[in-house]
């Protein structure tokens, strides 16, 4: 059991898809076709980003 608790996970990614489930009676929405496809970025990460100070 320490073994596992010794072990570090990497990171998690950020998530680009819509958080939908593909099942009924679910607190989140249904998964439909306009979530298939979302629509790429236009601008480069660094310009869609705002800082707060």
């Amino acid at each position: 059991m320490k073994e596992v608790a010794e072990e570090i996970l990497p990171p998690r990614r950020h998530r680009i898809n819509p958080r939908v489930i593909k099942q009924k009676m679910s607190k989140w929405p249904k998964k439909r076709a306009h979530h298939r496809h979302p629509p790429q970025p236009t601008k480069p990460f660094e310009e869609s980003i705002v800082l707060c100070h």
